[in-house]
């Protein structure tokens, strides 16, 4: 019995420290081996492919689960895209449940030194996924989340504002959409009944207050959406913190 009690104890001790995050910059490999370096590096090839260079080892990018560099915490998402191809995600919250965003790590294509991120044009990009440790990847989806998050009701309470807000966006592009067709379609149909022989001038006040609408409409859809991901965040932080 005193045995099975001391092999029960170091399976515990093994598994916490499994889920403890290592110190500095490393890549956490899919086989679940673990490569330490002082200096972590993303490059491309002379066929443009992705690989680390972490000191002066090389490890293909598919290799490759998690990484930290002096850069951040990074997550790949090629097993969720439909190419299959290595794309990192940004770690935007750590804790119990991690978050992360598209946040694509790249580097200075010109000089083929990958170990900064290009300067593009600001832009947003929704894509989220979560785990939790050193966990596969999930979609960030109010049905995935709601079970991870079950054990915590209040934390339940913030995801579905976020839910509220996803569906009020989603409407309100479809109703954009819808505007801008329909406002479109009027202003075809406007112009070709039109006889401007007659001197007649079109009126496109319909088709233009159509448009209007439809730019309203998806305006409110994006900044409705925007905070949708506030409420998000939130509710993995308190889950975080309770």
């Amino acid at each position: 019995m005193k045995n099975l009690f001391i092999i029960a104890l170091a399976c515990y001790g093994l598994g916490a420290r499994a889920q403890q995050q290592p110190s500095g910059n490393y890549l956490y490999l899919y086989s679940d081996s673990l490569v330490q370096a002082e200096r972590i590096r993303l490059r491309a090839d002379a066929l443009n492919s992705f690989y680390f260079r972490a000191d002066s080892r090389r490890v293909p990018a598919s290799q490759v689960k998690f990484f930290s560099s002096d850069e951040g915490f990074f997550a790949n998402t090629r097993r969720l895209n439909l190419a299959n191809v290595s794309s990192f995600s940004e770690r935007i919250l750590e804790g119990r449940l991690n978050l992360y965003q598209q946040q694509p790590y790249l580097g200075d294509v010109g000089s083929g030194y990958y170990g900064r991120r290009r300067p593009v044009p600001e832009m947003v990009d929704t894509r989220m996924y979560y785990n939790k440790g050193f966990e596969d990847l999930k979609r960030v989806s109010y049905a995935n989340l709601s079970g991870d998050l079950a054990d915590n009701p209040q934390s339940l309470a913030i995801l579905e504002r976020y839910r509220q807000k996803r569906r009020t966006s989603t409407i309100m592009y479809g109703a954009a959409g819808a505007a801008i067709l329909g406002g479109l379609a009027a202003f075809l149909v406007t112009g070709a009944n039109t006889n401007l022989s007659a001197g007649r001038r079109p009126q496109f006040g319909a088709s233009l207050l159509l448009l209007g609408i439809g730019s309203g409409l998806a305006v409110g859809g994006y900044t409705t959406g925007a905070s949708a991901g506030r409420h998000l965040e939130d509710a993995v932080d308190h889950y975080n913190r309770h």
